[in-house]
C-alpha cells in the first residue's frame, strides 16, 4: 500500500505539487494513486463521482452493483493514477470539474489489450487513458479542465518515457488531435453495446510527437496555447501548469473578443 507521506508518484513532482491550491478556489493534480487519496481526504472520492454523474447518471452505463453507489469504479482503479481539476461551488463544497486516470501496466492486461488485442510485454513502460471527463456549467471552466488533462497527459508521458494507449470515440480522437496530441490508431472500430452502441478503436499516444506537432501548430490561429501547455505540463509541476492555462486561456478569450 503507498503511504501519502511516502509518496513520489512522479518523478520531478515532489508532494507538494501533487495539488494545488489557487485563490479561486480551484484546485489541480494527482488526487489518487490505487486507493489511496492525496491532500484531499475524498479528493479521489470526488472523482469518481464526477464518473458516476456522467457514466452513469448522464449515459446510463450502469453496471448493477453500482446503482446503489455514490461513485463510479472498476477493478482498474488500483493500478491508476488520478488526476483532477476540484472546485468550490456557492456554498463552499469541493467538487470534481474535470478528472482522468492513468492505467499503469503490470503484470495484469490494460483494457486496449483484453478489448482489442493489443500485445505489450508485461515489463513495458506504458500507460492507459482513461475516463477522461471535463463537466462545469461554466462553458470557460470546462474548457479549462479538458485542455489540462490533455496537457498533463503528454506532459506525464514525456517526464516518464512512457508509451500512452486509449480506448477512444472518433470525436474525441478529433478533439484531442486539433490540441497536437499525436494519437495513432491501431486497431479497428468496434461498438460497444454494453455502452450506448458508441464506436471505439485502440489508439498509441507518443509524448514527445505530440511535443513536435503542437509546435508545428502552433503558429495557426488560436492553436499556440497548446504548445505552451504540452511544453510547461512536461517540464514542470501542477501549480505551473494551472497557472499557464488559465493565463492562455485568457489570452485566448481576449483574442477571439477583439
Amino acid at each position: 500500500m503507498i503511504q501519502a507521506h511516502e509518496a513520489e508518484l512522479l518523478r520531478g513532482t515532489t508532494a507538494q505539487d501533487i495539488i494545488t491550491h489557487l485563490p479561486e478556489g480551484r484546485w489541480f493534480g494527482v488526487v489518487g494513486e490505487g486507493d489511496v487519496s492525496f491532500t484531499f481526504p475524498n479528493g479521489l472520492e470526488l472523482s469518481k463521482m464526477l464518473r458516476r454523474d456522467v457514466y452513469v447518471d448522464e449515459y446510463g452505463w450502469a453496471h448493477e452493483d453500482e446503482v446503489d453507489s455514490r461513485i463510479e469504479t472498476d477493478m482498474h482503479d488500483t493500478l491508476s493514477t488520478h488526476v483532477a481539476l476540484i472546485d468550490q461551488d456557492q456554498g463552499g463544497e469541493h467538487r470534481a470539474s474535470a478528472t482522468v486516470r492513468y492505467i499503469n501496466k503490470s503484470s495484469a492486461e490494460l483494457p486496449v489489450e483484453t478489448e482489442f488485442g493489443v500485445v505489450l510485454p508485461d515489463d513495458s513502460r506504458a500507460m492507459e487513458v482513461s475516463r477522461l471527463i471535463s463537466r462545469h456549467p461554466d462553458k470557460r471552466v470546462q474548457m479549462l479542465g479538458c485542455v489540462l488533462l490533455v496537457a498533463h497527459t503528454v506532459g506525464t508521458l514525456v517526464r516518464e518515457e512512457m508509451d500512452g494507449y486509449a480506448i477512444i470515440e472518433p470525436k474525441l480522437l478529433r478533439m484531442v488531435s486539433g490540441m497536437g496530441m499525436s494519437a495513432e490508431q491501431i486497431s479497428p472500430v468496434r461498438v460497444f453495446e454494453e455502452y450506448g452502441g458508441t464506436e471505439n478503436f485502440a489508439v498509441k499516444i507518443d509524448g514527445p510527437k505530440s511535443l513536435e506537432r503542437s509546435r508545428a501548430m502552433s503558429k495557426r490561429k488560436n492553436r499556440f496555447i497548446y504548445h505552451r501547455l504540452f511544453d510547461v505540463a512536461s517540464k514542470g509541476s501542477d501549480l505551473d501548469l494551472l497557472y499557464e492555462c488559465e493565463d492562455a486561456l485568457r489570452i485566448h478569450n481576449e483574442r477571439q473578443a477583439a
